[in-house]
Parts: C-alpha cells; sequence; structure tokens
C-alpha cells in the first residue's frame, strides 16, 4: 500500500492511515461497500490513489498511497473544470463524489498524473446534483476572487 519514490539517496514510501469511529456498525459496512464499488471505478486520467479498508465493529481503517505533488488552488480547479465535468461527473456510473473542492486534487510531482484523493464522499449521486456541488465550489472561488479584487481596489485608493 506504498507508494514509492527514488531519489539519488534513497528510495521513500510513503502510506496514510486514517480510523474512523463510527456510532453505528452499519455506518463501517455502507462505507466498505462503497470503497469496494470504487475499487473498480474509472474516472479516466484523474486516478484514485490504492487503498485498502478494513472495518472491524464500529472502527474504520483506510489505508491510502499518500501522492506525492501538489494540491490544487482554487485556480487549477477551474482551469480544469471541464476535465473535472467530463470524468467526474459525466460517466455512466451512478456513483461519483460530493467534495469537488480544489485541495482533494493532487498533481503527483514526478509524474504530473491527477489524483483524487478525497474518497469519503464516494457514493451513490446524480449528474445533476454532482453537477450543482461543482458549480458552488467554483462560484465560492469566483466570489473569493472578486471580494480579494475589491479588497486590492480599497487598498489603493
Amino acid at each position: 500500500m506504498f507508494k514509492t519514490y527514488h531519489n539519488e539517496y534513497a528510495i521513500h514510501r510513503f502510506c496514510i492511515i486514517k480510523e474512523q469511529e463510527f456510532a453505528h456498525e452499519e455506518d463501517v459496512q455502507y462505507r466498505l461497500s462503497m470503497y469496494k464499488l470504487l475499487q473498480d471505478d474509472v474516472f479516466g486520467p484523474i486516478l484514485i490513489p490504492s487503498f485498502k479498508a478494513t472495518g472491524d465493529g464500529c472502527v474504520l481503517r483506510l489505508e491510502m498511497e499518500f501522492i506525492k505533488g501538489t494540491q490544487w488552488t482554487p485556480f487549477d480547479l477551474i482551469d480544469n473544470y471541464d476535465l473535472v465535468a467530463d470524468h467526474m461527473i459525466l460517466r455512466e456510473s451512478g456513483y461519483s463524489f460530493e467534495d469537488f473542492s480544489p485541495q482533494n486534487f493532487i498533481t503527483e510531482t514526478e509524474t504530473e498524473k491527477i489524483y483524487y484523493v478525497d474518497i469519503e464522499t464516494y457514493g451513490p449521486i446524480s449528474q445533476l446534483e454532482c453537477f450543482k456541488l461543482l458549480e458552488a465550489q467554483c462560484d465560492e472561488i469566483n466570489k473569493q476572487q472578486r471580494q480579494y479584487r475589491l479588497q486590492t481596489l480599497d487598498y489603493y485608493k
């Protein structure tokens, strides 16, 4: 479950381990069923890091490759809107993610491959609902950009 990177001095292996405790075992079983579906799902050029999910009663343990790279900025999400929409929303599957925050996308340093790393919200969702969530995220980014511009104008008055 380790992502391996090489440099001139050593080989580095990275892995993230996350444990969540739920109130009910059924919640753990539901997440495990969603992760099992995700294992076989494909999002075109947007990759999902390799992961392993296990449950023990009300505890869910997720081991995932750590992707060494750069988190997207809000502007990266805007610039890659069509890529995200085409491969994460306009799909035949009725499953996708609910969180399109830019920080959930990582561009791997060595390969320039794009990874989506916040897999917790994977589940059944309509294309329309996905578009609404992506649009809301982009609208918030545009709103923040407009506020910044207004603050900059006020500063130079």
